[in-house]
């Protein structure tokens, strides 16, 4: 018994149109990958931006002129002893 191979014509015509498709398909996932690279890329400025603002407020109240900690500390020795 001898089986013959026969090519689908349907098979055939999308095969080729994938083939003349690929490139599109290879331009959108390059094109995609761009954007998400760039969101990522603002993202991470604007985060880095506003932990930079904080840093800065933190640093600023803690350099504030206030009572030092030897001060109290000695402020209460004294009252202690009086």
């Amino acid at each position: 018994m001898f089986v013959e191979f026969i090519t689908n014509p349907a098979a055939v015509t999308l095969a080729q149109q994938v083939k003349l498709d690929c490139v599109v398909y290879a331009y959108r996932v390059m094109s995609i990958t761009k954007l998400v690279r760039r969101a990522m890329s603002t993202k991470i400025s604007k985060k880095k931006s506003t932990i930079a603002k904080s840093a800065d407020v933190e640093m600023a109240d803690a350099t504030q002129p206030g009572p030092s900690m030897q001060s109290l500390t000695s402020d209460k020795a004294v009252s202690a002893t009086s």
